[in-house]
Formats: C-alpha cells, structure tokens, sequence
C-alpha cells in the first residue's frame, strides 16, 4: 500500500470514527482523543490529517452519505 493509499484509508477511518462519535455524545461533548482512540490512530495522527476538531466535522458533513445523519446530531 502507497503513502497515498494509507493516508487516504485513515481520512476515511477517522471520517467514519468520527461521525460514530458524534451520534453517539453530540458533536461538542466528542474529544479529538475519543476520535483518535476508536480510530486506532494517535490523537497526533488525527491532528496530521484534520488540522482541528472543525475540520474533522467538515470533513464529515461534506461526505455524502453521513451528511444527513451529521445534520440530525445534536451539537
């Protein structure tokens, strides 16, 4: 697998992780470490990829299918 590949399975991985978080806590009380934790990522690898937690949520509301249950998850 290319550096490329790797990168843009764990975007994926965190993107999904992420919204998990979400529904399940609420977009505000989920911590980047929880993310990273059900990832399996360190929270250092997350913060490569999504700068800050606003990016990660971005990132998520932009994917197709999980903007919509995005748009249904309290804040």
């Amino acid at each position: 697998m290319s550096l490329e590949e790797l990168r843009e399975q764990n975007i994926r991985l965190v993107t999904e992780k992420a919204l998990e978080c979400f529904i399940k806590n609420g977009i505000n009380n989920t911590r980047v470490s929880e993310i990273a934790a059900e990832s399996g990522l360190t929270q250092r690898s997350v913060f490569r990829y999504f700068p800050s937690k606003d990016d990660i949520v971005i990132a998520v509301s932009q994917s197709g299918e999980t903007a919509d249950t995005l748009a249904a998850v309290e804040l």
